[in-house]
């Protein structure tokens, strides 16, 4: 078992830390997460063993490791299995309990934190325990909520209703505070962070083509200067679209227009923005044609690559002149390709397409994209912003913006005419 591994189920676990007036020790199981970037990488045997004694067991069995460890507790799994979900299994470890029910003595809270935009509404759910962590339904009468009148208030359907008007200080995206839930005796805390206005938002999608009169849904999201989500209630977005374009209705629903169309439909809380591109029914707009193109010296990889490339006659869906690629790839017993660099404005197209001409040698003929990179950045200097590869094998419609040939050792003749 080594760092990376999907998971550990981990019981029984006998501590001596509360041995109880019977003689009798506490019985706890663990289930530990891994094989999940960002949230858990797994342990190894000697890190877990490390892990038990520093909870206070004496004696501790590994029951298995993989996406099956999965804590199921009262209906809920309450860790994150690395497969994404349950899976089947022919066995398991289970824990009843007889004990009695009695008042409340812990509160939980969900969610566990709030952090949202002025205005927003997020509803929240409580939950009780009492000593022997039996689940308690706790009426909505019988909690009482403090929270500081500068975040928000808690309505009667148990909501909380973050305050519209909020003043950070210098520096500072937002206002903080706690919200308190009390029943009987029992008490829980929550963090609740207020924004002013998000650090950014999207709209996903960020693309889309519909069919005139089709309706799309657009969602909205808020988010803070670490990326992560912030509460939006829609009604706090001001919406923006060209009539020509379509139509916003409520929750940001997207309806396109009658004729076909292509533009923008923008989303504002505050001073920041977000925009989705729509294009409605099919606008084209020819790209290259080979007609009056001057080619640029061709890219060979590696360099002793045999090959050409050239403007030639015949054999074009259009026009008189098409792109043709020679190659001889035979020599090298490595992957080899000849790339045409072609550097084409595409603005904010949605979908492209290439008409292409093979020999039936099986060559396959890939296009590379490349994102202009920002204004005080070199495409020299700056190998990290993001290409986008596209390819296809022969007999099928490609769609790019400059070809790059690639085959096992072979040769033959490809054509493109746009």
């Amino acid at each position: 078992m080594g760092e990376g591994i999907e998971g550990v189920a981990v019981g029984p676990m006998l501590t001596d830390d509360e041995v109880r007036a019977d003689g009798r020790r506490e019985l706890g199981d663990e289930a530990l997460d891994g094989r999940q970037p960002g949230r858990s990488v797994g342990m190894t045997l000697g890190e877990l063993a490390q892990l038990m004694v520093e909870l206070g067991c004496d004696e501790a069995l590994n029951l298995d490791g993989g996406g099956s460890t999965t804590m199921w507790v009262r209906g809920e799994v309450t860790n994150r299995p690395s497969g994404g979900g349950e899976r089947a299994v022919a066995n398991g470890l289970a824990i009843f309990s007889t004990a009695p029910k009695g008042p409340p003595v812990r509160l939980a809270i969900r969610p566990g934190s709030v952090a949202g935009l002025a205005g927003a509404v997020v509803p929240l759910q409580v939950a009780g325990e009492d000593a022997y962590y039996n689940p308690l339904a706790l009426p909505p009468g019988d909690v009482r909520w403090t929270i500081d009148p500068a975040l928000g208030t808690v309505n009667a359907a148990g909501e909380l209703v973050l305050a519209t008007n909020v003043a950070p200080a210098a520096g500072t995206r937002f206002v903080a505070g706690e919200l308190v839930a009390q029943a009987g005796s029992a008490e829980a805390r929550v963090p609740v962070r207020v924004y002013a206005e998000p650090a950014r938002l999207e709209l996903v999608p960020a693309q889309a083509r519909v069919q005139p009169g089709e309706p799309i849904q657009l969602s909205l999201r808020a988010l803070d200067e670490q990326g992560q989500p912030l509460a939006l209630t829609p009604a706090l977005a001001q919406w923006e679209c060209d009539p020509g374009l379509g139509r916003i209705e409520e929750g940001g629903r997207f309806v396109a227009g009658p004729a076909p169309a292509f533009g923008q439909v923008v989303a504002r809380v505050g001073t920041v923005a977000a925009s989705a591109t729509i294009a409605v029914g099919a606008i084209t707009r020819l790209i290259e044609d080979f007609e009056r193109t001057q080619l640029v010296p061709t890219e060979r990889r590696p360099a002793q690559t045999s090959g050409s490339v050239a403007l030639a006659e015949g054999r074009a869906a259009s026009g008189m002149r098409a792109l043709a690629i020679d190659y001889d790839f035979v020599h090298l017993a490595t992957v080899q390709s000849l790339a045409v660099p072609l550097s084409r404005e595409l603005g904010d197209a949605v979908a492209l397409r290439i008409a292409t001409y093979g020999d039936g040698a099986g060559v396959r003929l890939r296009a590379r994209l490349r994102r202009r990179p920002p204004a005080n950045e070199h495409a020299r200097s700056s190998p990290s912003w993001p290409i986008t590869r596209l390819g296809a094998p022969r007999r099928r419609s490609k769609r790019s913006d400059s070809g790059i040939a690639r085959a096992a050792p072979r040769s033959g003749r490809t054509s493109s005419s746009r």
